[in-house]
Protein backbone atom coordinates (compact mmCIF):
# COMPACT_ATOMS: atom_id res chain seq x y z
CA UNK A 1 0.00 0.00 0.00
CA UNK A 2 2.82 2.64 0.47
CA UNK A 3 4.04 2.19 -2.89
CA UNK A 4 0.91 2.57 -4.22
CA UNK A 5 0.23 5.42 -2.05
CA UNK A 6 3.81 6.76 -3.82
CA UNK A 7 2.27 6.24 -7.26
CA UNK A 8 -0.56 7.83 -7.08
CA UNK A 9 0.78 10.98 -5.43
CA UNK A 10 2.79 10.81 -8.10
CA UNK A 11 0.61 10.78 -10.99
CA UNK A 12 -2.56 12.15 -9.09
CA UNK A 13 -1.90 15.65 -11.41
CA UNK A 14 -2.00 13.40 -14.56
CA UNK A 15 -5.41 12.17 -13.44
CA UNK A 16 -4.37 8.55 -11.61
CA UNK A 17 -6.38 7.61 -8.55
CA UNK A 18 -6.25 4.32 -6.33
CA UNK A 19 -9.17 3.56 -4.68
CA UNK A 20 -8.69 0.37 -2.12
CA UNK A 21 -11.83 -1.70 -1.55
CA UNK A 22 -11.58 -3.60 2.21
CA UNK A 23 -13.16 -7.12 1.59
CA UNK A 24 -12.27 -8.11 5.02
CA UNK A 25 -15.73 -9.78 7.04
CA UNK A 26 -13.89 -7.41 10.08
CA UNK A 27 -13.62 -3.85 9.12
CA UNK A 28 -12.01 -3.43 12.05
CA UNK A 29 -9.22 -5.49 10.49
CA UNK A 30 -8.70 -3.03 8.03
CA UNK A 31 -8.89 0.03 9.78
CA UNK A 32 -5.80 -1.23 11.96
CA UNK A 33 -4.19 -2.00 9.16
CA UNK A 34 -4.67 1.52 7.45
CA UNK A 35 -3.88 2.98 11.10
CA UNK A 36 -0.30 1.29 11.08
CA UNK A 37 0.13 2.21 7.39
CA UNK A 38 -1.84 5.38 6.28
CA UNK A 39 -2.24 6.52 2.71
CA UNK A 40 -3.72 9.49 1.07
CA UNK A 41 -6.44 7.53 -1.37
CA UNK A 42 -9.99 6.73 -0.21
CA UNK A 43 -10.91 3.48 1.28
CA UNK A 44 -14.08 2.16 0.73
CA UNK A 45 -15.75 -0.80 3.10
CA UNK A 46 -17.52 -3.85 0.96
CA UNK A 47 -20.77 -4.25 2.82
CA UNK A 48 -21.05 -8.19 1.32
CA UNK A 49 -19.10 -10.27 -0.74
CA UNK A 50 -21.04 -9.65 -4.05
CA UNK A 51 -17.64 -7.12 -5.25
CA UNK A 52 -15.38 -10.60 -5.05
CA UNK A 53 -17.77 -12.01 -6.88
CA UNK A 54 -18.13 -9.66 -9.53
CA UNK A 55 -14.79 -8.84 -10.39
CA UNK A 56 -13.86 -12.70 -9.53
CA UNK A 57 -11.38 -11.81 -7.13
CA UNK A 58 -9.02 -14.99 -6.06
CA UNK A 59 -6.20 -13.29 -4.08
CA UNK A 60 -5.58 -9.81 -2.59
CA UNK A 61 -4.49 -7.76 -3.41
CA UNK A 62 -5.61 -7.70 -6.41
CA UNK A 63 -5.10 -4.35 -8.58
CA UNK A 64 -7.60 -3.64 -11.54
CA UNK A 65 -6.73 -0.62 -13.81
CA UNK A 66 -9.56 1.01 -15.63
CA UNK A 67 -8.71 3.62 -18.17
CA UNK A 68 -11.04 7.34 -18.30
CA UNK A 69 -13.84 5.89 -19.92
CA UNK A 70 -14.07 3.29 -17.02
CA UNK A 71 -13.13 0.00 -19.02
CA UNK A 72 -11.01 -2.49 -17.38
CA UNK A 73 -7.79 -3.10 -18.81
CA UNK A 74 -5.35 -4.70 -16.59
CA UNK A 75 -5.58 -7.15 -13.63
CA UNK A 76 -2.85 -7.69 -11.00
CA UNK A 77 -2.82 -10.38 -8.31
CA UNK A 78 -0.74 -10.41 -5.26
CA UNK A 79 2.22 -8.21 -4.92
CA UNK A 80 6.05 -8.00 -5.06
CA UNK A 81 8.05 -4.93 -4.45
CA UNK A 82 9.49 -4.93 -7.53
CA UNK A 83 5.51 -5.48 -9.01
CA UNK A 84 5.26 -1.79 -8.86
CA UNK A 85 7.53 -0.96 -11.73
CA UNK A 86 5.16 -3.07 -13.92
CA UNK A 87 2.28 -1.38 -12.49
CA UNK A 88 3.40 2.27 -12.93
CA UNK A 89 3.95 1.34 -16.54
CA UNK A 90 1.26 0.05 -17.25
CA UNK A 91 -0.49 3.38 -15.77
CA UNK A 92 2.02 5.46 -17.26
CA UNK A 93 0.13 3.77 -20.58
CA UNK A 94 -3.24 4.39 -19.88
CA UNK A 95 -2.64 7.70 -18.90
CA UNK A 96 -0.70 8.79 -22.31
Amino acid sequence: MPLLNELRNELLDQGFEVVAVNLDNDVSNGQKFVTDHPVDYPIIIAEDNNISFLYQIKGSPTAYLIDRDGILKYVHQGFNVKDIDKIKDHVLELLN
